[in-house]
C-alpha cells in the first residue's frame, strides 16, 4: 500500500481518471472504474487498485506482488490437468500405505500393541473432533 494524492477534475470521467494515472506512471495497467461511495472512486488496475476520495484528492494505492513458489503450488490445488488428478490419487494412496505399514514396524512396548495404538488413537479421534466443530 501506498499514499498518494491527485488533482481532483470537477467530473470524473474515463479520460480524467487516465490523466490521473499517467501522472503516476500507471496508465498502461488500467482495467475499469467505478464509485463505490459518493465521496469516492476506485481504480481497478493489473495488479492492484487505488481508492481515491474526491474531496481531498487523497488516494491509497494496493499493489499485488506474485510470490514465487506460492504461486505456482496454489496452481496444483486447482486440478489444471486430468493426469494431475490421476497422479495425486496414486501419491495420497501410496502415502496411506505408508502409514499403514509404519504402524507395525515397531514391536512391544513402542509398537501397535503399546504406544503406538494411543498415537494411532489420537490420529484418528483429533481429526474427527475436527471435523464434529467445524463442519456439522
Amino acid at each position: 500500500t501506498e499514499e498518494i494524492s491527485f488533482e481532483m477534475p470537477s467530473k470524473v470521467d474515463k479520460a480524467e481518471v487516465m490523466k490521473m494515472l499517467k501522472s503516476i506512471n500507471e496508465e498502461s495497467n488500467y482495467k475499469n472504474f467505478y464509485f463505490p461511495g459518493n465521496n469516492q472512486v476506485k481504480i481497478f488496475l493489473q495488479d492492484g487498485s487505488i481508492i481515491t476520495n474526491l474531496t481531498t484528492g487523497k488516494a491509497l494505492m494496493e499493489k499485488v506482488k506474485r510470490r514465487p513458489l506460492f504461486r505456482e503450488m496454489n496452481y496444483l490445488h486447482y486440478n489444471p490437468i486430468k493426469w494431475f488428478t490421476l497422479f495425486s490419487d496414486l501419491f495420497a494412496g501410496a502415502l496411506i500405505l505408508l502409514a499403514i505399514t509404519g504402524l507395525f514396524l515397531l514391536k512391544g512396548k513402542k509398537g501397535i500393541k503399546g504406544r503406538g495404538a494411543w498415537l494411532t488413537a489420537l490420529g484418528i479421534i483429533i481429526p474427527i473432533v475436527f471435523l464434529i466443530i467445524y463442519f456439522y
